[in-house]
């Protein structure tokens, strides 16, 4: 027993005391100072990055000054950042007044016409000058189809309740203005007075020019006479110079009964009376509106007939609602370029990084020891 101890303790002596195992220790030690000044190198670089790259730097940004405009509008002009990349900017040239002769309004009728309103003036907008002169009804002779409920495409319906309702497409000639199809409303069952049903489309216009209306319609009734229905049955249009589609909330004095008179339900020797009217809008938008009115309660069927719709006048060219904003020669961002910067100052990759190296070296010294242990 003492022998074998004390052979255990001479090759301690000896293994202790051979050159290999003091390179080793060097070696070890060595690598050991490296990796903890690389480690104080990341710290320092984590610090700084934190309080001295990100948030505490303070770099040199050009400041954007404003630059009047012919318009009144302050445009915010920021000086031109070279950008990495060669880049073309296209400017839009400002474009000067059309030096064509005015078009001349529509020949005016001998109808009555509404009072033109003056558009407002002051404030500051985009200018919307006249373009060709042509019908901005869409879908005004009813030629493009209907939905599902009846109601002619481009058009939208409204009724009031204690009614029956009927929206549909004329097709028969008697009751056909043009082409091939006429929208009819039909009215039943009113149960009580004042009854309406219509329709209404919102229309682009130029404020302050003039416009001429015309609509072509028929009214069909059982008594097919004004004096023995008391005036029962007629057609009305209305015109919302804001462009709004609540035709209730139209004052009862702004709707203009057509002076069209009633004609025999059953018969086929119809015809379409034409109303023209000229008008001028104080807005960019108006809303036409054109209803039935059954004035008395009646159990009986109506039907109102429209074709041939139109409003013709100048078109709307330029600054519409959506092309106020106005077109200015800035540079275009730059790309490409701060990416890296980015990245690297951010904390979470360095700190990151320094739990990936305690890692590995912590992985490096138990393959290292385990080795050692195993050769000794």
């Amino acid at each position: 027993m003492a022998a074998d101890q004390l052979i255990e303790e001479d090759f301690d002596d000896e293994y202790e005391d051979t050159p290999g195992t003091n390179r080793r220790k060097r070696i070890r030690v060595v690598l050991l100072g490296i990796f903890v000044l690389l480690l104080i190198c990341l710290i320092i670089g984590l610090v700084y990055q934190i309080f001295y790259g990100g948030n505490g730097e303070t770099k040199d940004t050009p400041t954007p000054t404003l630059t009047p405009t012919s318009e009144g509008v302050d445009i915010i002009v920021t000086p031109e950042i070279p950008t990495p990349t060669a880049t073309q900017v296209v400017v839009e040239e400002p474009t000067s007044p059309a030096t064509e002769e005015p078009i001349p309004p529509p020949q005016l009728t001998e109808e009555p016409a509404m009072t033109p309103t003056t558009p407002p003036s002051g404030g500051v907008g985009p200018i919307i000058s006249p373009g060709a002169v042509e019908n901005l009804l869409k879908n005004g002779d009813f030629e493009e189809g209907f939905d599902t409920p009846g109601v002619a495409l481009e058009w939208t319906g409204f009724h009031n309740d204690s009614v029956i309702v009927l929206f549909s497409s004329e097709s028969m000639e008697p009751y056909v203005k043009s082409g091939a199809s006429a929208q009819r409303i039909t009215l039943a069952d009113a149960v009580q007075g004042d009854r309406y049903a219509g329709i209404y489309q919102q229309v682009n216009l130029v404020p302050g020019e003039i416009y001429t209306l015309t609509l072509y319609g028929q009214i069909r009734t059982g008594f097919a006479d004004v004096n023995l229905s008391s005036y029962g049955y007629r057609m009305q249009y209305a015109i919302d110079h804001g462009g709004s589609d609540k035709w209730q909330d139209i004052p009862a004095e702004n709707w203009v009964e057509l002076p069209w008179d009633e004609q025999s339900l059953h018969s086929v020797d119809v015809e379409f009376v034409k109303y023209t009217t000229t008008l001028t809008s104080s807005g960019k938008q108006i809303t036409l509106f054109i209803r039935a009115w059954n004035k008395w309660a009646d159990p009986g069927e109506v039907q109102y007939t429209l074709d041939s719709l139109s409003l013709v006048g100048p078109s709307p060219v330029g600054g519409g609602p959506e092309q106020d904003e106005t077109l200015i020669d800035q540079p275009l961002p730059t790309t490409g370029a701060g990416d890296a910067s980015g990245f690297i100052g951010s904390g979470v990759f360095w700190g990151a990084l320094i739990v990936l190296l305690l890692l590995a070296a912590g992985a490096i010294y138990r393959g290292k020891w385990s080795y050692y242990t195993q050769q000794h």
